[in-house]
């Protein structure tokens, strides 16, 4: 299966948490806030995202990190875990203060 050029956010918020996070780690990526895409060249070897009180509702697009060890997504909205299910590498995981109610 061919890996797409760009991630689709479609939670605005986890987009402006994303493109904030990588900007403060000093990673170089090629982003559109139209879109609200980032290229998944430029995230395939991110390793730890902070993404904490940011608001966001959906993990639509964070699939793009295949590489995620760390994700701490502390005081959000999040209930839906299935676009996690791919990170196979992530150790650490922060879901506290969210609405998740289903782990399976």
């Amino acid at each position: 299966t061919p890996v797409p050029a760009t991630a689709t956010f479609g939670d605005a918020k986890l987009f402006s948490a994303v493109d904030a996070s990588l900007t403060a780690q000093g990673i170089a990526h090629s982003s559109d806030a139209a879109s609200r895409t980032v290229s998944v060249a430029d995230v395939a070897a991110v390793t730890k995202l902070e993404l904490v009180n940011q608001g966001i509702v959906s993990l639509a697009g964070i699939e793009a990190f295949s590489c995620l060890t760390e994700l701490d997504l502390h005081g959000n909205s999040i209930s839906d875990l299935s676009p996690l299910a791919s990170l196979t590498s992530l150790t650490y995981l922060n879901l506290y203060d969210n609405k998740v109610r289903d782990l399976t």
